[in-house]
């Protein structure tokens, strides 16, 4: 029905904020919905996670991502963290 759902570890203050998108850092034990989504009455597709990051794709051909920024590994220009997910702007005209 495409309703991201997400769970794990969080984060913390030293390893940066977790993957999972619901906007902090504390781990989540069982399967929680992003609502996020929901509210924007946007499905997922397709998602790919990493060890501290996670990248969706919904109905409308946005990209976010969320997690740990290190490095410019969520798409964004810079490294910070991100505890919600963000659309990448590199592909608003893709």
């Amino acid at each position: 029905d495409g309703t991201l759902w997400t769970w794990g570890w969080g984060g913390s203050f030293w390893s940066g904020a977790g993957a999972l998108g619901h906007g902090g850092k504390e781990t989540v034990e069982a399967p929680r919905r992003v609502e996020q989504f929901v509210d924007a009455g946007e499905a997922v597709v397709q998602v790919a996670c990493g060890g501290q990051h996670t990248l969706v794709l919904t109905d409308e051909g946005r990209v976010y991502s969320t997690g740990k920024g290190e490095f410019g590994r969520l798409g964004h220009g810079g490294s910070h963290d991100e505890t919600e997910f963000r659309e990448i702007e590199y592909f608003y005209d893709a």
